[in-house]
């Protein structure tokens, strides 16, 4: 018996979604061209794979058993796939956090993609939510490269994970000139959290890295806008209505209607680190895309950031 891997890998998809069309559109083909490929695999085994439900098909007891082992085969074909575009560096997965991307990476994609044209790239940003779900995105296969900033204490540890230095940068606190009674001198935390702050709250956390600072020093805070979008967030600090701390490295300080607000103990030093897995091939493609990373990043820290405790 003669069957094709386009009929099994439509029996695949069919008994993945239990859906003809859900199939059809995995495959980017029609849903007719899905149901005469399932057609012709029952013809060949000369029984039914499928039944049709109100919600879609449901497999038969032959299809079911055929399953088993059609998924495997499909799964480990599709998985040889990835690795060999990974070896050949046809695409690139990066992981991403939105302050990653917006400062770092948005920069390095155009110069990148001028020398490497042909290369797909995917950015991954959701489930970044935690240290954690960044070494399980790299280990599941989901991104091929990540970039995260982590506070120096917290210090990212992981055996199967390379990780490698990009640069450090400082937060502020800043301030638009409406609040100008805090020029002059250096204020504690817990002289500032009667004032507004905005806060960028990302991933599906309802606490924030500003909460996070004050909570640190024994601090409550209720930040008077909050947002989920580093452009909002950038947005509301430029309108000068509310305090916010920052990276330094925005720059922000230079605009000339908003200042630094001086504290008497600095904030947290940042790590900005550049993510990859030990065993995972190392081609051109990741090697160039990590070394245009790494050198903007340290570029960029180099002109926005000031010595800690300046």
């Amino acid at each position: 018996m003669s069957v094709s891997f386009d009929a099994y890998k439509m029996f695949y998809y069919v008994g993945k979604y239990k859906n003809i069309t859900r199939a059809a559109a995995a495959l980017f083909l029609s849903q007719s061209t899905v149901s005469r490929g399932i057609q012709s695999l029952e013809f060949s085994f000369g029984c039914r794979l499928f039944e049709r439900t109100q919600q879609g098909v449901a497999f038969t007891a032959e299809g079911k058993a055929l399953y088993e082992y059609v998924a495997e085969g499909c799964e480990l074909i599709f998985r040889g796939e990835e690795l060999v575009q990974q070896m050949t560096g046809s695409s690139l997965r990066i992981g991403v956090s939105d302050f990653a991307y917006s400062l770092f990476v948005i920069p390095v994609l155009e110069e990148f993609h001028r020398s490497y044209p042909s290369v797909k790239l995917e950015i991954v940003s959701k489930g970044f939510n935690s240290y954690a779900s960044v070494f399980e995105s790299l280990l599941s296969g989901r991104t091929d490269v990540a970039c995260v900033a982590v506070a120096t204490p917290e210090k990212l540890s992981n055996d199967a994970v390379e990780i490698i230095p990009a640069a450090t940068y400082s937060d502020v606190v800043v301030a638009g000139n409406r609040f100008s009674e805090l020029k002059g001198r250096d204020y504690s935390l817990a002289e500032l959290s009667g004032y507004p702050f905005a806060s960028l709250v990302t991933g599906s956390t309802p606490n924030s890295y500003l909460d996070k600072i004050f909570r640190t020093n024994g601090i409550q805070i209720a930040p008077e806008f909050k947002t989920d979008s580093m452009e909002m967030f950038l947005s509301i600090i430029r309108q000068g209505q509310c305090l916010a701390i920052i990276p330094a490295l925005f720059g922000l300080t230079r605009e000339e209607q908003l200042f630094e607000v001086r504290l008497k103990t600095p904030l947290p030093i940042h790590d900005i680190n550049i993510l990859t897995v030990k065993s995972a091939p190392r081609n051109d493609v990741k090697n160039a895309f990590i070394r245009q990373l790494n050198t903007y990043i340290r570029s960029k820290t180099e002109q926005g950031t000031r010595a800690p405790g300046a």
